[in-house]
């Protein structure tokens, strides 16, 4: 069972609302990822259901009428008689069965076409080899199966399927790699020296016109108007 909450979600439930807006999501599960723990962890050769006894999840006690009938051959070895039901943990086949998983689970996500940023990637925007394309899947169907292990045992399957490493260290943006550092444009400009007096006298050499004169001669002896606004 899976829950699903956004934070914010209600139910109209008649004329009543549940604040309570979470979804709960059911699916079937092999009873063998439950059990694995416990397997793994035994020091002594005992029936499985004498194994499914924990006091922080007292609940998986109710699987043990359903595993004691169960095939573990999958991931462990059988000890003694079949009526006893014991079982001793073998890690090559479990890593075995479990690559098996990875490998259907990724045929069906790239049968769906399901998205994901590196498939993505590889098949819509760049078009890579279907070498690279598959490898993608398969990580992702690594990741989906790691939810229901251990982090030991899901690096273990990591190393199993001989997928990349993963690293901390941030990519390098596209277009930047290997790229030379860039270079200061060459601002081509004027020879002269234009800060000179010369320019600006140039400047006061324009001819003034003869209403342009009449008003700079009626302003003679007059003060600026900033000068009112000023420290007295």
């Amino acid at each position: 069972m899976i829950s699903f909450d956004e934070g914010h979600r209600s139910w109209f439930i008649g004329s009543k609302v549940m604040s309570d807006g979470r979804l709960y999501l059911i699916s079937p599960i092999d009873v063998t990822y439950l059990t694995l723990p416990y397997l793994i962890t035994a020091e002594k050769n005992v029936p499985v259901d004498h194994l499914l006894e924990d006091t922080d999840y007292p609940d998986i006690k109710h699987l043990a009428s359903l595993a004691k009938t169960r095939d573990f051959s999958h991931v462990a070895d059988q000890k003694g008689s079949p009526d006893l039901g014991v079982w001793r943990y073998n890690e090559e086949l479990t890593l075995n069965w479990l690559s098996s998983k990875v490998e259907k689970l990724s045929v069906l996500l790239q049968d769906k076409k399901i998205p994901t940023s590196a498939a993505q990637s590889f098949t819509f925007v760049r078009t890579a080899s279907l070498e690279h394309t598959q490898e993608a899947y398969k990580a992702l169907a690594h990741g989906i199966i790691a939810d229901y292990l251990s982090e030991d045992l899901s690096k273990a399957l990591h190393k199993h399927l001989k997928l990349p490493e993963i690293t901390s260290k941030q990519k390098t943006s596209k277009g930047t790699e290997n790229e030379p550092p860039s270079k200061k444009q060459k601002v081509e400009g004027p020879i002269e020296d234009y800060s000179k007096g010369k320019v600006e006298g140039e400047k006061n050499k324009m001819p003034q016109t003869a209403k342009a004169k009449a008003l700079a001669k009626s302003a003679a002896g007059t003060k600026n108007i900033m000068a009112f606004f000023g420290k007295k």
